[in-house]
């Protein structure tokens, strides 16, 4: 029996011995060989860096069209979606007083006419002093001025759209009595539209008007727009400590936009003619900074860096110069100094 144990035992060791004997080969293989890598070569080349935020469209012209007379809305000849022409009569008020006050007015020029011309006459035949002509004379004028007003007042019962567009709101219903400066109507022009969107301030210095302004829009994912800014405020918003501006748009026909769709701005912050330009993913984040490793002859070269500008994956960099071999895929399984195996695509 213990013949036995103690052969087993003998044959353990010798296979233990064995398997340790192989995995130190095995990493001792390893080491002489090196780490498989992929490196780039860093040339100088072409870099932008932008600003993304987000806006909101606008119609160049939306307005409130209000009542500048008091009355009862009595008809409405245009309603909600309607497509208006500048000059159209939208509505018109009821309100008689104001009607009865131009009947009053031309018959009071009625008869200041009547009276100029008598006097005239009897001017002529010096029966009539030339003041007395002159009374006459303008009261007849007062009499022309109060039936112009009564008359002005009269036509604003119809309430008239001031820009063509379509009607996209309507405030009063039919029978309601309006006062002067009451919104009845809103009208939208369609036909061109801006986008309004807050810059933070620290942005400001690097945006101007006639700059570019890359635009898409969440409704229209597909659609691409390149407009230019238009305004840029010159005081900040104290609400959102933001800096408005303006980008232009220009007649799209292929994309119906609408008052309020959100809008995906990009401008131009810094364009770089020749940069040191890295993937994203070949920097390493440590507790003491940003890293990567390059190919020095047939070893890993740790080498510091500093992100100046980020742009999707890409990075513009110092640290590195032009002609250097960085390592793209690997550099997260060597260390400074390891042997490198170079794969060729």
């Amino acid at each position: 029996m213990r013949l036995t144990l103690s052969i087993f035992l003998i044959g353990l060791v010798m296979l233990l011995s064995q398997g340790c004997s192989g995995e130190s080969q095995a990493e001792t293989s390893k080491a002489d060989k090196g780490t498989a890598v992929r490196i780039l070569k860093i040339q100088p080349r072409p870099f932008m860096e932008y600003i993304h935020t987000t806006g909101t469209v606008k119609a160049k012209n939306q307005i409130r069209v209000v009542a500048e007379e008091s009355g009862i809305l009595d008809k409405v000849y245009f309603d909600k979606g309607r497509r208006v022409k500048r000059g159209d009569i939208l509505a018109r008020l009821d309100n008689k007083i104001i009607v009865a006050g131009f009947k009053d007015a031309e018959a009071a020029l009625e008869q200041a006419l009547i009276n100029e011309k008598s006097a005239r006459l009897l001017h002529k035949k010096e029966a009539l002093s030339d003041n007395d002509f002159q009374l006459a004379r303008l009261n007849r004028i007062r009499a022309e001025a109060a039936r112009d007003i009564a008359a002005t007042r009269r036509e604003k019962l119809g309430i008239k759209a001031p820009i063509s567009g379509y009607i996209n709101e309507r405030y009063v219903d039919t029978g309601a009595f309006v006062s002067p400066g009451t919104a009845i109507f809103e009208i939208v022009d369609l036909s061109r539209f801006k986008i309004v969107a807050g810059i933070a301030e620290r942005f400001i210095p690097y945006l101007q008007t006639g700059a570019p302004a890359e635009v898409t829009f969440d409704a229209w994912p597909e659609k691409h727009i390149v407009a230019t800014i238009s305004y840029v405020a010159r005081s900040i918003d104290p609400e959102n400590r933001t800096f408005n501006i303006e980008i232009e748009i220009p007649r799209e026909k292929d994309i119906p936009l609408s008052p309020q769709m959100m809008a995906n701005i990009r401008l131009i912050k810094r364009s770089v003619d020749k940069g040191i330009v890295i993937p994203l993913d070949a920097i390493i984040e440590s507790e003491s900074g940003r890293f990567v490793y390059l190919k020095n002859g047939a070893v890993a070269q740790k080498q510091n860096v500093t992100i100046e500008a980020i742009n999707e994956d890409r990075a513009l960099v110092s640290g590195l110069q032009a002609n250097q071999e960085l390592i793209v895929v690997g550099q997260r399984q060597v260390a400074d100094g390891d042997t490198l195996i170079v794969i060729q695509d």
